[in-house]
C-alpha cells in the first residue's frame, strides 16, 4: 500500500497518470527529477528506456512545471544545501590565525612530542629523582653528567628491572636534558600564547597557557616532593592534555 503511489506513476504505455499530471502541475516544486541507477547494470540496460520514458512524462507537464521539475528545484536545492553548509561551518567558530602564528603552532607539535619522549626515557631510566633540588641540580647548574651513555637509545635494557642498569652521572645527564627540554617547550608555548592573545585569540591562548602553566608546576612538584604517585601521574597526563590543546588549536585554526 505504502509504494502504490510511485508503482502507478506510469500506466500500461509508460504514459505518465493524469492524477500525477495534475499533482505534478499544482505543486511543482514538491517535485525533483533524478534516477535510482548506483551499478553499471543500471546504466548500461536500462537508462535509455528511463531517460526516454522521463521525457515523454516530463513534456505532460505545462513548461514551468516540467523545468522546475526537471532542474530548478535540484539547483534550489544543491544552493541551499552549501549555504546549510557555510552556516555549520560558521558556527564551529574557527580561530583567524596569521599565516605566522599557523606556522609557530605546526612547530609546536615536534617540539612537545620530543619533550614527551625524553620524559618517557627519564621516567623508564629511573632519572626523575637525579637532580633533587631546583632550580639548581646539586647546586649547580650543570653538574657532571655522562650525556653520552645517558642518551644512548639502543642500549639493553639489561637483567635489572628494578631501579634500572645506569650510573647516577649518566641518569643526570637524562634529567638535564629534560629539565632543558622543559625550559625550551615553556619559552616556545609561552610566545605562541603570546600569538594567540596578539591576534585576540583570547580562549585558545588561555587553553594553552593554562595547561603549559599546570604542566610546569606538576614537573617541579614532581622534583620537590620527591616524586609523589599522584602527581607523577597528573604530570603524565598534563602532557597528554597540553597535545590535546594543542591539536584543539591547530583544528580550530585558520589563516586569515
Amino acid at each position: 500500500e505504502s509504494q502504490q503511489g510511485w508503482i502507478n506513476l506510469f500506466d500500461k504505455n509508460d504514459n505518465l497518470q493524469k492524477k500525477w499530471i495534475n499533482l505534478m502541475n499544482k505543486n511543482p516544486k514538491r517535485f525533483v527529477l533524478a534516477l535510482d541507477n548506483v551499478w553499471d547494470g543500471h546504466w548500461l540496460r536500462g537508462y535509455g528506456k528511463q531517460i526516454y520514458m522521463w521525457r515523454k512524462a516530463l513534456a505532460s507537464l505545462n513548461k514551468d512545471s516540467a523545468v522546475q521539475i526537471a532542474c530548478r528545484n535540484a539547483k534550489t536545492y544543491f544552493r541551499e544545501l552549501s549555504k546549510l553548509k557555510e552556516i555549520n561551518l560558521e558556527k564551529i567558530n574557527h580561530f583567524s590565525v596569521s599565516k605566522n602564528t599557523l606556522r609557530v603552532l605546526n612547530i609546536a607539535f615536534p617540539i612537545l612530542i620530543i619533550q614527551i619522549i625524553l620524559g618517557v626515557w627519564l621516567s623508564s631510566n629511573y632519572a626523575a629523582l637525579a637532580c633533587s633540588d631546583f632550580p639548581l641540580c646539586k647546586g649547580q647548574v650543570l653538574p657532571d653528567a655522562d650525556y653520552v651513555k645517558g642518551l644512548n637509545f639502543a642500549q639493553r635494557i639489561g637483567p635489572d628491572y628494578l631501579g634500572g642498569q645506569l650510573d647516577h652521572q649518566s641518569r643526570v645527564a637524562i634529567h638535564l636534558v629534560h629539565r632543558f627540554g622543559a625550559l625550551i617547550v615553556t619559552l616556545y608555548f609561552s610566545f605562541l600564547t603570546y600569538l594567540f592573545a596578539r591576534e585576540k585569540n583570547y580562549f585558545i591562548s588561555a587553553l594553552i597557557g593554562g595547561l603549559l602553566l599546570l604542566q610546569v608546576a606538576l614537573g617541579i612538584s614532581n622534583i620537590i616532593y620527591r616524586l609523589p604517585l599522584y602527581v607523577a601521574i597528573a604530570h603524565n597526563l598534563g602532557a597528554l592534555f597540553l597535545l590535546l590543546g594543542l591539536s584543539y588549536a591547530r583544528l580550530r585554526s585558520r589563516e586569515y
